[in-house]
């Protein structure tokens, strides 16, 4: 199996008849995802959108800090990691320029 139909998968608000579909379309870009990869300048904007989502503080900062921790903890990542986030993007970065 490919390693993205290992991935866990989730739906709400889907009836139950629709199920089936809306897996197969998931699927679906997963593996056209895994074919033919992803456009760097969608990659480049998610990851500009991400740097300024989360160091935006807003009057929510502290409540969205403490969910994006404790949802970091409960999925098994060291709390602490969640907060280094250029060190993740750097290295997403780097890591991008020498796959290409």
């Amino acid at each position: 199996k490919q390693w993205y139909q290992r991935r866990v998968r989730g739906l709400k608000g889907v009836k139950r008849e629709n199920v089936d579909k809306v897996l197969e379309a998931i699927d679906c870009v997963w593996k056209e995802v895994s074919e033919n990869g992803v456009d760097e300048e969608q990659v480049a904007a998610v990851l500009h959108q991400i740097e300024i989502s989360k160091k935006h503080q807003s009057t929510m900062f502290g409540l969205h800090l403490g969910v994006g921790l404790l949802n970091a903890w409960l999925h098994g990542s060291r709390p602490a990691e969640y907060l280094e986030l250029n060190t993740h993007i750097k290295r997403f970065k780097e890591e991008e320029s020498t796959t290409g």
